[in-house]
């Protein structure tokens, strides 16, 4: 019976791999110079916004906020300096509005940036991104920091010196490199395209057609469309960016009874190796991420099943 349980189990599990969130997606503009070239992208941003909802993408506008370093301004006080740790605070409140479960959140900050990594109002680029993955990881939130100033790479962290959590909830899309300027009233009709491509479920940016894009995914239609993919930064080309895989392991507590408990990455797989052979067959045939579909084969449990992004314990 003991078993027949961890069976089903590890099926459930696997099963629910192929099962992706519908994609959900949570809109924050954040406008960080006082400009009429900052408002038109925000307007721009928004009207994609409207126009893929109606084509039915799930797609919703959190708030359109002037800021500086000290969050929302209630009145023009533009080029004050504060500490940035309340600005942490205004985007981690901003993202618990209308939260779901494996929705991604965009915060798309506008305003000028310099090649020093200075924005304007805000300070250092790194500090900023410090504020917003830090806001991500107190909510466990999914989140895309489009970010739109001139020499928008100036001084910015890679993805990888964050910590692998960090790395797995956030990622970004800079408007330009560090040596170019960014013009205006481009990144919108960017969006506008992006989401689109969303709302029909493209073959552009869903080639597989699984439901979860992932940064090598969108890499591959900002490309194919001269939009400079190479800009869009994530953790590794399989990271999902829009909707999310949950299966049931992820929520089943790792207890390891037969050696040393460990510390185990959040896509980590827990394998019982004694499993009926049905079972062991449905495993091997479960498709994911539109990776070639395994057939039932002998010895399956010792196989290096290439499921994207999951680790598998097969203990022996």
């Amino acid at each position: 019976m003991k078993h027949l349980l961890l069976s089903l189990v590890v099926l459930l599990s696997f099963c629910s791999i192929s099962n992706a969130d519908p994609i959900k997606i949570r809109m924050l503009i954040l406008k960080h110079s006082p400009s009429r070239m900052a408002d038109n992208d925000a307007d721009l941003a928004i009207r994609a916004t409207e126009k893929a909802r109606t084509k039915g993408l799930d797609i919703s506008l959190i708030g359109n906020y002037n800021i500086d370093k000290n969050g929302r301004l209630q009145a023009v006080l533009w080029g004050h300096q504060y500490d940035l740790p309340r600005l942490k605070a205004f985007v981690s409140q901003e993202m618990k509005r209308g939260a779901v479960e494996g929705d991604t959140v965009i915060v798309f900050t506008i305003g000028h940036g310099h090649e020093t990594g200075n924005l304007n109002s805000l300070g250092q680029r790194c500090d900023v991104m410090k504020a917003i993955v830090e806001s991500a990881e107190e909510n466990n939130q999914k989140t895309l920091w489009w970010q739109l100033s001139c020499h928008a790479t100036a001084r910015l962290p890679s993805i990888k010196s964050l910590t692998d959590n960090q790395q797995h909830l956030v990622s970004i899309y800079a408007s330009s490199p560090a040596e170019e300027e960014s013009a205006a009233g481009v990144q919108g009709k960017i969006m506008e395209k992006v989401f689109l491509a969303l709302a029909e479920n493209s073959a552009y940016i869903n080639p597989n057609k699984d439901d979860v894009i992932t940064a090598g995914e969108i890499r591959g239609f900002l490309n194919a469309n001269r939009l400079r993919g190479e800009l869009f930064f994530a953790c590794d080309s399989n990271e999902p960016i829009f909707g999310e895989i949950t299966p049931l392991a992820r929520k089943i507590p790792i207890i390891d009874c037969t050696c040393p408990q460990g510390n185990y990455p959040r896509d980590f797989l827990p394998l019982p190796t004694k499993i009926p052979r049905m079972v062991i067959n449905t495993v091997c045939s479960v498709s994911y991420n539109g990776l070639k579909r395994l057939t039932p084969m002998n010895g399956c449990r010792k196989a290096k099943i290439p499921f994207l992004r999951k680790r598998l314990l097969f203990r022996q």
